[in-house]
């Protein structure tokens, strides 16, 4: 984690402070000469394609019960949409590969947000297509399970940078279940990994979504902070 972290504060602040990058700041991406930098304004949604995976625990006779198995899932089988936005800097290093940072924040179906920080590297196909390839730190997690930090990488297929095909991998550390004896724990998972795959948009559609989902959240927070100071 530390040397991620050493790489990815290196790269943001080359982006940041280099008068060179600022030159030709671009709001839609293109590749040299057009373009010298550009922002990533990303909104995406996943589909979760593989299970979650399970406990087993069996619980020993109690008040008349008899001792029964239970398989539980770490993660509710019902939770496999997700939705995500990307923000942050590339720089064309030259006129095929461009090179990034952006932070990310995650929200499931289940109402659990997650997020952290990217490394991007691009690969301009055209003036107008890339592919990019990306990997990271899940840093934080409104779950009470996962131990932090995790991993994600992605790939992704990016059509006028209006229209992506992406395909993504959370993998996250798993806390013991916390069950105590006379409970037998039969199967305890330690890591999660899921695979996604998905559609995004990027360039003005991303701002606006990424600005409408900003001042949502904002507004629902000024809301649940009103209701409870009620």
């Amino acid at each position: 984690m530390r040397e991620f972290s050493i790489l990815f504060a290196a790269i943001f602040c080359t982006l940041l402070f280099s008068s060179t990058v600022w030159a030709q700041l671009c709001l839609k991406p293109h590749p040299q000469p057009a373009c010298r930098t550009f922002f990533i304004t990303e909104i995406s949604y996943n589909f979760r394609a593989n299970s979650a995976p399970t406990r087993t625990i069996i619980f020993p006779p109690f008040d008349g019960v008899d001792s029964y198995t239970l398989k539980e899932r770490i993660f509710d089988f019902k939770r496999r949409h997700f939705f995500t936005s990307d923000l942050g800097l590339m720089t064309n290093l030259n006129a095929r590969y461009a090179i990034g940072a952006s932070h990310f924040i995650g929200m499931d179906n289940g109402g659990e947000f997650r997020g952290g920080f990217k490394i991007r590297v691009r690969r301009w196909l055209g003036a107008k297509s890339s592919l990019d390839l990306s990997t990271g730190m899940l840093l934080w997690n409104t779950h009470f399970n996962p131990k932090h930090p995790g991993f994600t990488a992605g790939v992704h297929f990016n059509m006028r940078d209006w229209f992506a095909l992406t395909v993504l991998l959370e993998s996250i550390r798993l806390q013991p279940s916390g069950y105590l004896p006379p409970v037998q724990v039969i199967s305890d998972p330690r890591s999660d990994t899921a695979f996604y795959v998905g559609v995004k948009t990027g360039s003005t559609p991303g701002l606006i979504g990424n600005a409408l989902a900003a001042a949502t959240a904002l507004a629902l927070g000024i809301f649940i902070l009103t209701v409870g100071v009620e």
